[in-house]
């Protein structure tokens, strides 16, 4: 399940995903979103991020979302402290309730420009 969409571009706006299953033993997430093409908005004088995705959680089978943890970037090229071009961004976090059969998750994508990315998120 670690892909929730291949590269492709986001348009301008808000890209939510459908819904999945949380397997019970299920205890770390990482989401994941790649960045090895990003425009520099910031160059052109906007504010603020050229992509905030978020992953949120369920723990009832999708009736509420009380959990959610996210993760932005400004767009251009960032690179290492050894020089190489950084391909992704990520966040982890701890997934409570490990024996819960009834959690879920879903992904929402913000970008204020059109953007091409993949969004990964994985389980363990």
């Amino acid at each position: 399940m670690p892909r929730i969409y291949s590269r492709r571009v986001f348009v301008k706006g808000e890209t939510r995903s459908g819904n999945f299953s949380v397997p019970v033993g299920v205890t770390r997430f990482r989401l994941r979103l790649s960045r090895d093409d990003w425009p520099d908005i910031d160059k052109e004088g906007a504010e603020g991020e050229v992509i905030y995705a978020e992953i949120q959680f369920s723990f009832d089978g999708g009736e509420t979302w009380p959990m959610g943890r996210g993760i932005g970037s400004h767009g251009g090229q960032h690179f290492t402290l050894q020089g190489a071009l950084l391909p992704e961004i990520s966040t982890a976090e701890r997934v409570p309730q490990r024996n819960n059969p009834n959690r879920r998750i879903r992904v929402r994508i913000r970008t204020r420009k059109d953007i091409n990315s993949q969004v990964n998120v994985d389980l363990a």
